[in-house]
């Protein structure tokens, strides 16, 4: 993702065929410190492995959840 640090990715197969990524990124601009501040759950999918996989969505709902301040 241009712009953004990806890290931590654990791709899952599913039942719909495609490759379903989730890990978590920041921006660039806030250096490797951003990891500890403004990380962020994502998924994203791919149809196949090798295949560039497609940003879907933030996962709002775990990165509002206290365990995830820091």
């Amino acid at each position: 993702m241009d712009g953004y640090f990806v890290w931590d990715g654990c791709i899952l197969p599913n039942p719909d065929k495609r490759f379903h990524l989730y890990g978590s990124y920041w921006p660039e601009k806030l250096g490797m410190n951003g990891l500890l501040t403004d990380s962020k759950i994502i998924h994203a999918f791919a149809d196949d492995l090798t295949d560039p996989f497609s940003f879907k969505e933030e996962l709002t709902c775990l990165n509002e959840q206290s365990w995830n301040a820091y």
